[in-house]
Protein backbone atom coordinates (compact mmCIF):
# COMPACT_ATOMS: atom_id res chain seq x y z
CA UNK A 1 0.00 0.00 0.00
CA UNK A 2 1.49 3.29 -0.85
CA UNK A 3 1.13 6.30 1.61
CA UNK A 4 -2.09 7.86 0.50
CA UNK A 5 -3.91 4.89 0.72
CA UNK A 6 -2.42 3.85 4.08
CA UNK A 7 -4.05 7.12 5.48
CA UNK A 8 -7.96 5.32 3.87
CA UNK A 9 -9.40 5.32 7.38
CA UNK A 10 -9.18 8.86 8.07
CA UNK A 11 -10.97 9.85 4.85
CA UNK A 12 -14.42 8.23 5.67
CA UNK A 13 -16.94 10.74 5.68
CA UNK A 14 -16.67 13.31 8.31
CA UNK A 15 -13.13 12.32 9.06
CA UNK A 16 -10.07 14.87 9.04
CA UNK A 17 -8.63 13.42 5.61
CA UNK A 18 -4.76 12.96 5.09
CA UNK A 19 -2.46 14.68 6.05
CA UNK A 20 -1.62 16.95 3.27
CA UNK A 21 1.66 18.87 4.50
CA UNK A 22 3.09 14.85 4.32
CA UNK A 23 6.47 14.50 2.00
CA UNK A 24 6.81 11.18 0.17
CA UNK A 25 9.77 9.60 -0.91
CA UNK A 26 8.68 8.74 -4.81
CA UNK A 27 10.83 7.00 -7.40
CA UNK A 28 14.78 7.18 -7.28
CA UNK A 29 14.59 9.07 -3.98
CA UNK A 30 12.14 12.24 -5.50
CA UNK A 31 10.46 14.30 -2.92
CA UNK A 32 6.69 13.99 -3.33
CA UNK A 33 3.92 16.11 -1.83
CA UNK A 34 0.60 16.92 -2.20
CA UNK A 35 0.28 20.25 -4.17
CA UNK A 36 -3.15 22.76 -4.91
CA UNK A 37 -4.31 22.19 -8.89
CA UNK A 38 -6.73 24.72 -8.33
CA UNK A 39 -10.27 24.82 -10.61
CA UNK A 40 -10.17 21.10 -12.82
CA UNK A 41 -13.63 20.42 -12.99
CA UNK A 42 -13.58 19.41 -16.89
CA UNK A 43 -10.16 19.39 -17.66
CA UNK A 44 -7.65 17.20 -17.65
CA UNK A 45 -5.10 16.72 -15.07
CA UNK A 46 -1.48 15.83 -16.49
CA UNK A 47 0.87 14.32 -14.35
CA UNK A 48 4.21 13.89 -16.18
CA UNK A 49 5.46 16.71 -14.84
CA UNK A 50 9.23 16.11 -14.37
CA UNK A 51 11.91 16.62 -17.02
CA UNK A 52 13.26 13.20 -16.82
CA UNK A 53 10.70 11.51 -18.78
CA UNK A 54 11.73 7.89 -16.50
CA UNK A 55 10.44 9.83 -14.14
CA UNK A 56 7.04 9.59 -15.63
CA UNK A 57 7.15 5.92 -16.73
CA UNK A 58 5.90 3.57 -14.49
CA UNK A 59 4.42 5.33 -11.95
CA UNK A 60 1.61 6.11 -10.18
CA UNK A 61 -0.49 9.46 -8.75
CA UNK A 62 -2.66 10.57 -6.50
CA UNK A 63 -5.65 12.97 -6.68
CA UNK A 64 -7.63 13.95 -3.26
CA UNK A 65 -10.34 16.94 -3.04
CA UNK A 66 -12.86 17.19 -0.59
CA UNK A 67 -17.07 17.61 -1.18
CA UNK A 68 -19.00 19.20 1.75
CA UNK A 69 -22.86 19.36 0.62
CA UNK A 70 -26.20 19.68 3.24
CA UNK A 71 -27.83 16.55 2.78
CA UNK A 72 -27.63 13.26 1.09
CA UNK A 73 -26.88 13.63 -2.30
CA UNK A 74 -26.31 11.84 -5.29
CA UNK A 75 -24.55 12.45 -8.57
CA UNK A 76 -23.52 10.31 -11.65
CA UNK A 77 -19.85 11.28 -13.00
CA UNK A 78 -17.79 9.86 -15.65
CA UNK A 79 -14.19 9.88 -15.59
CA UNK A 80 -10.85 8.43 -17.48
CA UNK A 81 -7.38 7.91 -17.45
CA UNK A 82 -3.85 7.09 -19.06
CA UNK A 83 -3.62 4.24 -18.09
CA UNK A 84 -5.08 2.55 -14.87
CA UNK A 85 -7.45 3.80 -12.28
CA UNK A 86 -8.49 3.53 -8.67
CA UNK A 87 -11.22 5.65 -7.11
CA UNK A 88 -12.14 5.45 -3.02
CA UNK A 89 -15.21 7.92 -2.22
CA UNK A 90 -15.32 8.34 1.92
CA UNK A 91 -12.59 5.05 1.87
CA UNK A 92 -14.66 2.91 -0.02
CA UNK A 93 -13.18 1.57 -3.91
CA UNK A 94 -15.38 2.15 -6.49
CA UNK A 95 -13.45 1.88 -9.53
CA UNK A 96 -10.83 -0.54 -9.66
CA UNK A 97 -9.60 -0.21 -13.46
CA UNK A 98 -5.74 -2.13 -14.00
CA UNK A 99 -5.76 -1.14 -17.50
CA UNK A 100 -3.73 0.06 -20.31
CA UNK A 101 -6.02 2.50 -22.19
CA UNK A 102 -5.28 6.08 -23.60
CA UNK A 103 -7.26 8.81 -22.15
CA UNK A 104 -10.90 8.84 -22.28
CA UNK A 105 -13.15 11.47 -20.25
CA UNK A 106 -16.18 8.60 -20.29
CA UNK A 107 -13.67 5.20 -19.09
CA UNK A 108 -15.31 4.80 -15.59
CA UNK A 109 -18.96 6.24 -14.46
CA UNK A 110 -19.41 5.95 -11.32
CA UNK A 111 -22.57 7.12 -8.73
CA UNK A 112 -21.47 9.07 -5.96
CA UNK A 113 -23.61 8.58 -2.82
CA UNK A 114 -22.94 11.64 -1.28
CA UNK A 115 -23.50 12.02 2.97
CA UNK A 116 -24.53 15.41 4.85
CA UNK A 117 -21.16 17.16 6.24
CA UNK A 118 -17.56 16.57 4.25
CA UNK A 119 -16.91 13.45 1.49
CA UNK A 120 -13.52 12.59 0.56
CA UNK A 121 -12.22 11.66 -2.73
CA UNK A 122 -9.16 10.03 -3.60
CA UNK A 123 -8.33 8.50 -7.10
CA UNK A 124 -5.01 7.04 -8.06
CA UNK A 125 -3.98 7.05 -11.24
CA UNK A 126 -1.15 4.54 -12.63
CA UNK A 127 1.26 5.35 -15.45
CA UNK A 128 2.53 2.55 -17.84
CA UNK A 129 3.88 4.66 -21.01
CA UNK A 130 2.80 7.14 -23.16
CA UNK A 131 0.34 10.01 -21.77
CA UNK A 132 0.02 10.00 -17.67
CA UNK A 133 -3.14 11.61 -17.25
CA UNK A 134 -6.91 11.99 -15.57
Amino acid sequence: TNPPEAELAKMRAGGPGPDLKAEYTGKNGTKVTWRPLGAVADSVIKFDTYPDSKLNEYASGYLYTTVTVDKPTTIDVSMGSDDGLRFWLNGKLLVDAEVLRGLDPESDKVRLDLQPGVNHVLAKIVQVLGGFEY
